[in-house]
């Protein structure tokens, strides 16, 4: 049994136990299990701090099940996402980054197991069939959704107009729900691809999963878009293509914020995910 909610994840992913450090991508230990599935014996080690809030949930979404993870220790959601994103280097993570999903990745726990029952029922040459599996991207590989604890996009609940509690609560289903449109929207409409609109229309649908309703102020404020341009602060610049003005994102994402207001009084009972589907049949309408 599980003793906390990152143990499966541990088991899973080994390069989780392994020291975050400047080198350690290049390392062989490193590149035996990303690379070549190389899995330790044993029990895995646990650099994770942890706490009792941490919890391993599945959402259930158009495209089927998520696993989500919450880790309500900041340190421990920094660690994780070094380990994915920086390859178990100490890269730096912007503080108003408050969940993530990493996709496509590989799962040499899986591929072992395929292993065992490839050679129990005799089948010809694994190699080859490991070939196979290597070929395919998505193969034998998982979608990760981390979470963190704490105001969304770092408002604090005084900015954002909630007493504290309700503020965490909402933060938390709010990054659920937005990275669960970023799968969703990954899988269904993979064609759709355009930065600031996708952030937008995942606020959106985090919104109205949280909150019961779409605050366009609120979203606006999210990103940093103030009437007189960009706030410091807020997510819009980690999404700035190259060569783009500040002023042109502003204007992308304002344009994304009207569109979504209109189509959620359009839809006014309809769910989440609904209005998800709506949004993206008419995304021709959200860009600048």
């Amino acid at each position: 049994m599980p003793r906390n909610a990152i143990d499966w994840y541990l088991h899973e992913y080994p390069q989780l136990t392994l020291p975050v450090e400047r080198g350690m991508s290049a390392e062989r230990r490193y590149l035996d299990i990303v690379r070549y599935g190389v899995l330790p014996e044993g029990p895995p080690d646990n650099p994770f701090f942890c706490t009792d809030e941490d919890e391993r949930q599945v959402l259930e979404s158009p495209v089927g099940p998520i696993q989500v993870l919450y880790l309500a220790d900041r340190g421990d959601f920094e660690r994780f996402v070094q380990v994915f994103s920086g390859r178990c280097e100490p890269i730096a993570v912007p503080p108003t980054m408050g969940a993530v999903t990493f996709f496509d990745v590989r799962n040499w726990r899986e591929v072992d197991e395929h292993r065992r029952r490839w050679e129990r029922e005799r089948r010809p040459s694994w190699p080859m069939e490991l070939l196979r599996v290597l070929s395919g991207p998505t193969c034998f590989a998982d979608v990760i959704v981390l979470v963190s604890k704490g105001g969304y996009s770092a408002l604090s609940a005084a900015d954002a107009g909630y007493p504290e509690a309700e503020w965490l609560r909402v933060s938390r289903v709010l990054r659920t729900y937005h990275e669960a449109t970023h799968v969703t929207c990954r899988k269904r409409w993979p064609s759709h691809r355009e930065t600031i609109r996708d952030e937008v229309v995942a606020d959106c649908v985090g919104l109205l999963a949280s909150t019961g309703g779409y605050d366009a102020g609120l979203a606006r404020r999210f990103l940093g878009v103030g009437e007189g341009g960009y706030v410091p602060g807020g997510r819009l610049e980690n999404y700035v293509a190259e060569r783009e003005s500040l002023d042109s994102a502003v204007g992308r994402a304002r344009v994304a914020v009207e569109a979504c207001e209109r189509v959620c009084a359009e839809m006014r009972d309809a769910g989440p995910f609904d209005i998800l589907a709506r949004i993206e049949d008419t995304r021709a309408g959200m860009i600048a």
